[in-house]
């Protein structure tokens, strides 16, 4: 047949496209205009088939399907971007609300595992199963039906959701702060800035496997879990008594009533770092860490023998120097 120029095309009649000079061929039909025969030549699609789906926005040339019943628009593995066009999903996915990875509603098939989020997500991704899992990716532990849920933050594997349910952790996150060191789940956490390992109110084990293991709750900083081992404290158990002079760790303990600092048997040594050092071991009191410093006695030995009566100090209260008391062994202690 034989036709004037088109206006709305410019040379063919709908349903036709230009092969050859004047001539016009038919075009596949479920386009209403097209570049060549073939089904995913279409540039604008029939009534019949209205919907077009292209790879990507950018595409000239795409296929023209007609409404799938079960998506009330677009066919399996394609979602609605605008009016009438289709586009593709991620690999993998069957139902999706856009071309990211993490938009998938639904899988492909029973091949792979739909990772979502939360619960309650709508949208996750899809993946076959993992080499080492045989389920689900890394950071998601297996529900039911291909089901996988995500762990908690930094978690490599877990056997339910929660930042505290870690197996394992992610490289990005690989400390692993655990109660103790035979329970099976943790935290997992970064390098800590200012520690440069654990988090405070956790220390570095020994494992060599970057565990880090709770703190007694006084300490901010540690290198055990007795309440001896902190090297900081925390806010609330303020001052800090050393074990020995020059040792770094000891007790965490708010200030005594009757001292307003430091518990029996110790003195407060530095204000600015409210550090407190044993008395000699015959002082309740003290200024120092001779016998020759106490301030005031135990119970059993409570007579204070004065050296000076200009200086508030003592020496040892049987005048022996030995030392031999029974006086406390840590900071709690009254000499009782």
């Amino acid at each position: 047949s034989c036709f004037a120029q088109f206006t709305a095309t410019g040379d063919c009649q709908y349903d036709y496209y230009l092969a050859a000079s004047l001539t016009c061929y038919l075009c596949h039909s479920t386009c209403d205009t097209c570049t060549g025969p073939a089904l995913d030549q279409c540039l604008s699609c029939d009534s019949a088939t209205p919907y077009m789906h292209k790879e990507v926005q950018d595409d000239i040339v795409g296929v023209c399907e007609a409404v799938l019943p079960e998506t009330s628009d677009c066919q399996f593995q394609y979602y609605l971007a605008s009016s009438n066009l289709c586009l593709r999903c991620i690999d993998g996915c069957k139902l999706c609300v856009g071309p990211e990875y993490k938009q998938c509603n639904e899988c492909l098939d029973s091949t792979y595992f739909w990772h979502i989020d939360q619960p309650t997500s709508t949208a996750g991704f899809c993946e076959k199963a993992h080499e080492e899992t045989n389920d689900c990716q890394f950071g998601f532990y297996f529900i039911s039906s291909g089901l996988c849920h995500a762990c908690g933050t930094g978690c490599k594997s877990c056997p339910k959701a929660g930042d505290n349910e870690c197996t394992s952790c992610m490289d990005s996150h690989a400390y692993f702060h655990k109660v103790h060191a035979l329970v099976t789940n943790g935290s997992c956490h970064p390098t800590h800035a200012e520690t440069n390992e654990c988090q405070y109110g956790y220390y570095l084990d020994d494992s060599g496997e970057s565990l880090c293991l709770i703190c007694d709750e006084s300490c901010k900083r540690c290198t055990g879990q007795g309440t001896s081992d902190c090297l900081v404290c925390q806010p609330a158990a303020r001052f800090h008594h050393l074990k020995a002079p020059g040792d770094q760790t000891g007790w965490c303990i708010d200030q005594h009533e009757d001292t307003t600092n430091c518990q029996y048997g110790f003195y407060l040594f530095d204000e600015t770092s409210d550090l407190c050092h044993k008395c000699h071991s015959t002082c309740k009191t003290c200024t120092g860490t001779s016998s020759e410093n106490c301030l005031s006695c135990y119970d059993t030995r409570p007579f204070l023998h004065i050296l000076d009566v200009t200086t508030p100090t003592i020496n040892d209260s049987d005048g022996d120097g030995d030392g031999d008391s029974d006086s406390n062994s840590n900071p709690d202690s009254d000499g009782e």
